[in-house]
């Protein structure tokens, strides 16, 4: 019940009314139709599966959440406390601001590179967003319009590499694949979704003859490309370890921590030398530490926040896994699909899809992984598509409808009003 509740208050109604259909299906089995029918169990019964195994709460999801993906989590948010959003910011309109339609296409370029050092559509729009829809709105674009080219291009942002969404690193453990060739299957997919959002602006700015912006009042990119080039240096240090090394995600990602600690640091050192006229050298190494001190915290706190409805999210999941396993329901998932399909790829696909999309209305990106990944993907891969390809399918549209009442579309309409 805490478990719910917690998932009530930080995601929504949608995801706890699903776990508790699912525990009212392990309860009410004998009463189901056809091949949904099973025998039943007690009370005690499901609580013990839920609660005192690894197959319930406490399972593969909750579990990578508390490891890869929270040091994830944490990396972005030191990230983006520590002025790597505004330098990406600032590049994205150096470079295309002053284009046709410019305020939108910066702000699918933007999201892109957010998306590609936080791996989140929430702190992708709050980032992004706050900056973009007011630009976006004061050249002419619709206020919709705005809304929903930074709600897509955040939310997209949860596929590109090497900083993904949550579920990227379930699906590590689902698949037993390293997360390095998850980041490299999944690369070409996500450099296209931006071709496509990027082409929808363009012509949306053709039609509504929308202009770029005046470039006095746009930054220089040389000068600002390799003036924040020190941003990237994490970015690069994560790389060399998964890449190169070899290291597994979670080590890759806290050397990635310390260095980003040490960008920032040295930042905030030269920063208050270059400008400290009149200050004596004890207040000027106040000045950096307490900044340093702040920001360091600020972070912290950051990544603790964003990581609440993620790990609700899976332990809800957890429960949905754990009724799934017990009862049966994902091998009858599966052998029903592929009947119903008569064995064909195509109608399978299409049939998954269609769950996916459906599920993706409601439930965020993380929960709508593991449930497909649980009922649908063993169905796609018992067809001869690879394992990669099946769960990657199966996340991809899942993601693909759920702007359209997620936390980021709700946070792009404050921005608006």
């Amino acid at each position: 019940m805490l478990v719910l509740e917690g998932t009530r208050r930080s995601i929504g109604i949608a995801l706890p009314s699903v776990a508790a259909i699912f525990l009212f299906y392990a309860y009410f089995g004998p009463y189901m139709p056809g091949p949904l029918a099973h025998r039943g169990f007690s009370l005690s019964r499901i609580i013990s599966q839920l609660y005192l195994t690894t197959e319930g709460i406490f399972g593969i999801p909750i579990g990578v959440s508390a490891t890869f993906v929270f040091m994830f989590v944490l990396l972005g948010a030191f990230l983006e406390r520590t002025g790597v959003s505004d330098y990406l910011l600032d590049l994205a309109f150096a470079s295309l601001g002053h284009r046709r339609g410019g305020p939108a296409k910066a702000a699918v370029l933007g999201s892109g590179l957010m998306g590609m050092v936080s791996g989140s559509s929430i702190a992708n729009t709050v980032t992004t967003g706050s900056i973009t829809i007011p630009i976006m709105k004061e050249v002419g674009f619709k206020g919709y319009i705005a809304g929903g080219v930074e709600t897509a291009a955040s939310t997209n942002g949860q596929f590109l590499p090497p900083i993904m969404g949550a579920a990227a690193f379930i699906m590590v453990e689902f698949t037993s694949i390293p997360y390095i060739d998850i980041v490299k299957a999944a690369f070409i997919p996500a450099v296209l979704s931006y071709i496509a959002i990027f082409s929808i602006v363009h012509i949306e700015a053709l039609k509504t003859g929308i202009k770029g912006m005046d470039k006095k009042d746009l930054p220089n990119f040389w000068p600002t490309f390799i003036g924040g080039l020190h941003y990237l240096l994490p970015i690069l240090v994560l790389l060399y370890y998964l890449i190169i090394k070899r290291m597994t995600p979670l080590s890759s990602a806290f050397w990635a921590i310390i260095t980003t600690m040490v960008v920032s640091l040295g930042t905030k050192v030269y920063s208050n030398l270059k400008n400290n006229t009149g200050g004596t050298a004890s207040n000027t190494r106040n000045n950096w530490a307490a900044n340093f001190i702040a920001e360091s915290l600020s972070a912290l706190e950051w990544g603790a926040r964003n990581m609440v409805g993620i790990a609700m999210a899976c332990a809800s999941a957890g429960i949905i896994i754990g009724v799934v396993n017990l009862t049966g329901l994902g091998l009858r998932m599966t052998s029903l699909i592929v009947t119903l399909a008569s064995g064909k790829l195509l109608l399978t696909l299409i049939f998954t899809m269609i769950a996916s999309i459906i599920l993706g209305f409601g439930l965020p990106t993380t929960a709508t992984y593991i449930v497909m990944a649980t009922l649908t993907a063993p169905a796609v891969a018992r067809l001869g598509v690879p394992l990669i390809a099946a769960h990657l399918f199966v996340f991809y549209y899942g993601v693909v409808l759920y702007s359209s009442i997620s936390t980021s579309e709700k946070i792009a309409k404050k921005t608006l009003h």
